[in-house]
């Protein structure tokens, strides 16, 4: 026992040391030893390293250990252990902060910044619930988007976005609609197609997406820009094969018919979903409010902080109308500001 223990720390505290080396250390500790003391010891040696990672190329390998670990401790009558705790939270800030430089660098490969997002939103419900802000990942993401360049990068920070919710799945569709239409954009296709693969490992959101985006590249491109573009297409996929194509088939086989007799008469779920909001849409707003609606509206009048707040959030103006006039209770009604924006 003693002969392992040393060993351990000696790993843990070479000079080159990572942190993914000494979270594998505090591993063998369990795996070997079940010494509490040497395992909280080789913890907080993994937290102090993590504070000093200069760079996201061992983050997956950190991610699936810390994984492993919360795994491990949640079957255990104690619970998670403090300095596992401490490695949760810290490991959320120290790569929330990294983002912007992460997608700013054209030396950062997109699978290590798709690593780092894999860290912090699979284990953001837990950092939350120990103390973290979401706040400072949304401000990273948005300090990010002004210097994303690379096509897969934009990709990754676009499914980021749908998830922190600052920007919905219907429009990004859209921009990738242009995309597949403009001829000059075309080539990149695969590359963005890239990000959206490597964001399956921290968001389901984007599976139907990709689906939807392939779909339209095989409808609507001519086989003079579609044959050309293959090769390169099925060798991005091949690098995926483990872990997006099985997710892909899965959502493919769930959207099309099981039979050629249902093709006749099929259409895409993307088609159908953008004719039923088109059918839906109001003809107008409402200009006549009940007695309900008119004292929600004085209500919110008496009471602005709340709305302003979240207004502001929102990036939406936040100017009153004059709460005599029924503009006020209309705008209140319809939840929309003064030029149509919801």
């Amino acid at each position: 026992e003693q002969v392992l223990e040393r060993r351990l720390k000696r790993e843990a505290w070479r000079p080159d040391a990572r942190a993914a080396d000494a979270l594998r250390a505090a591993e063998d500790g369990i795996l070997f030893l079940k010494s509490a003391r040497l395992v909280e010891e080789l913890g907080e040696r993994a937290v102090d390293l993590l504070t000093r990672e200069p760079d996201a190329r061992q983050a997956r390998d950190i991610h699936s250990r810390v994984m492993r670990l919360v795994h491990y401790y949640r079957t255990t009558d104690a619970g998670l252990p403090e300095w596992l705790k401490r490695f949760v939270t810290t490991g959320y800030s120290h790569y929330a902060t990294m983002l912007p430089d992460a997608f700013a660098d054209r030396g950062v490969a997109p699978g290590d910044l798709a690593a780092m997002l894999q860290f912090i939103f699979t284990l953001e419900s837990l950092a939350l619930s120990l103390g973290c802000e979401r706040s400072q990942l949304v401000i990273a993401v948005r300090q990010a988007g002004p210097v994303t360049v690379d096509p897969p990068k934009l990709s990754l920070l676009w499914a980021a976005e749908c998830v922190l919710r600052l920007r919905d799945v219907a429009g990004l569709s859209a921009k990738f609609d242009d995309l597949v239409d403009n001829e000059l954009t075309l080539p990149t296709l695969p590359e963005y197609l890239e990000g959206l693969l490597l964001a399956l490992v921290f968001t389901p959101i984007v599976v139907g997406l990709t689906v939807e985006l392939l779909s339209k590249a095989f409808e609507r491109l001519p086989d003079r820009l579609l044959m050309p573009w293959m090769p390169k297409l099925l060798r991005m996929l091949r690098l995926h094969a483990d872990e997006a194509l099985p997710v892909l088939v899965k959502e493919a086989a769930a959207v099309y018919p099981r039979g050629l007799e249902a093709l006749a008469g099929w259409s895409p779920p993307w088609h159908r979903t953008s004719q039923a909001i088109d059918a839906a849409a109001p003809a107008g707003p409402r200009t006549h409010l009940g007695p309900a609606e008119r004292a929600a509206a004085s209500l919110l009048r008496r009471y602005p902080a709340t709305t302003n707040a979240v207004a502001n959030t929102l990036g939406l103006p936040t100017t009153w109308a004059d709460p005599a006039s029924d503009e006020f209770g209309d705008r209140v009604a319809v939840g929309q500001q003064g030029d149509g924006t919801s």
